[in-house]
């Protein structure tokens, strides 16, 4: 095995860290290479710097290219994961409320105390004011929570300090397979339009032939590899400037102020 080592590392949800933990050995096996997941076992911070020197990161899309557009990423977006029973490097997100709360309907989401990850994420927040929009209803949120992780939004859900929350699908069905109670007494009231799945940048500091082979290593792994898996598909940015021109003409779509933050 070569020297060189990689740190892979994900600012995506549980299912993630489990998929990042058998990608890792999948891709050292692929390229030959020594490839380590850097996981502390709680949810990493966008904020935090070390996130994105490493060699590898998953993270969401909208988050992804605008840390790269301020500078605050050297990587670029090189592929993207096709998960379990897609047939493309899509995914969406699914509202959920509890079965025996005052939300019912779409109409009634828009119009709730909402719950959602961060205002940097894709799928827990702008993909839900993008549905409220493009089924022309008007987001005027009787109150918005920050919980800092899909999981954190299904739990405020569940016990009441929320009404509603949007969740990454792929998120969503990792926690009715693995952790069903976690999820018991919520359904799924509707689901979002697809957008692109959450990239896989690679770090431009890597030497080019080097890139070369651990970008050949990614598209590699299948569902022998990788539960949830299907392949890895070759994506750049372009895929993802939608999202970032959509958030940013959503920025102030909360319709209350200021947010609430959930205590750890």
């Amino acid at each position: 095995m070569s020297a060189t080592a990689l740190v892979l590392t994900t600012l995506l949800g549980d299912n993630a860290v489990a998929m990042s933990r058998a990608l890792a050995p999948a891709l050292a096996r692929a390229t030959g290479l020594g490839v380590r997941f850097d996981c502390t076992g709680e949810p990493r911070s966008s904020a935090e710097r070390a996130v994105w020197e490493r060699e590898l990161v998953w993270a969401c899309g909208l988050l992804t290219l605008r840390t790269i557009d301020a500078g605050g990423a050297v990587c670029d977006i090189v592929a993207a994961p096709v998960f379990a029973g897609e047939a493309s490097p899509v995914y969406r997100s699914v509202i959920v409320a509890r079965t025996d709360g005052p939300v019912r309907t779409t109409d009634g989401v828009a119009r709730c105390r909402i719950a959602i990850n961060e205002t940097a994420s894709w799928s827990g927040c702008h993909c839900l004011l993008a549905h409220l929009a493009d089924t022309d209803r008007t987001a005027a949120f009787a109150a918005c929570t920050l919980t800092g992780s899909h999981r954190r939004s299904v739990e405020a859900v569940v016990d009441g300090r929320a009404d509603a929350a949007a969740i990454d699908e792929s998120v969503w069905r990792h926690l009715m397979a693995s952790e069903p109670a976690s999820v018991e007494g919520l359904a799924v009231i509707e689901h979002t339009a697809d957008w692109p799945a959450p990239p896989i940048s690679l770090a431009r500091t890597l030497d080019p032939a080097l890139r070369e082979r651990v970008l050949d290593g990614l598209l590699g792994p299948g569902p022998a590899d990788v539960a949830g898996l299907e392949r890895i598909e070759p994506v750049d940015a372009g895929r993802y400037r939608t999202m970032v021109e959509r958030a940013e003409r959503q920025a102030s779509g909360f319709g209350v102020a200021p947010l609430e933050r959930l205590s750890p």
